[in-house]
């Protein structure tokens, strides 16, 4: 029994390999290239005045944000921004 716990413990220990840069590329290096695009809207958006900051477009929903692409000259999104900031 004991011989087969310890192959048992030896085989994770040896095809399992974490480095400490895991997270950096992995999860955070795939989030800022979403993150860029997220701010591209956000930069379109207040500029069309839609919002007022760049970073508000992070309060709204992935839904909210594909229909305010079509809408960009006729939309106004602040009031809800700033109710999700104080809620927030």
């Amino acid at each position: 029994m004991r011989d087969q716990f310890e192959f048992l413990l030896n085989a994770p220990q040896h095809a399992v390999v974490l480095s400490e840069d895991h997270n950096f590329w992995i999860d955070a290096r795939g989030m800022y290239q979403v993150r860029r695009v997220f701010r591209e809207f956000g930069k379109r958006l207040a500029g069309a005045g839609a919002i007022e900051r760049v970073d508000d477009v992070f309060y709204l929903t992935p839904a909210e944000l594909a229909e305010a692409v079509y809408q960009i000259p006729d939309l106004d999104l602040r009031a809800l921004v700033a109710a999700r900031r104080a809620e927030m």
